[in-house]
């Protein structure tokens, strides 16, 4: 018996629909885009999103992510995804 790969990484993040047949005739069984975000349970296991790291990354902030609390944390504040900047101290005059 041939040992196939069951998962597939589209090289560049270049994906499209129409690759999901040709997938699945290989016995590719989830492929990985470059999309940011959540996967969630009726999303093709063809089209999976990631979470992004990276050096400069804290293991918190890295914690937030994956747990979904850094998405509920911008949702409430209201800025899809802009970092959060406290309001300046100046006096009015």
């Amino acid at each position: 018996a041939q040992n196939r790969p069951k998962h597939f990484c589209y090289p560049y993040g270049r994906w499209s629909e129409e690759h999901w047949k040709l997938l699945a005739d290989f016995g590719v069984e989830s492929a990985a885009t470059c999309d940011r975000g959540f996967v969630y349970a009726d999303d093709s296991p063809y089209a999976l999103k990631r979470i992004l790291d990276n050096d400069e990354m804290s293991q918190i902030e890295f914690e937030a992510r994956i747990s979904g609390f850094a998405q509920f944390a911008m949702a409430l504040r209201g800025n899809k995804g802009r970092a959060y900047h406290a309001p300046s101290k100046t006096s009015a005059s």
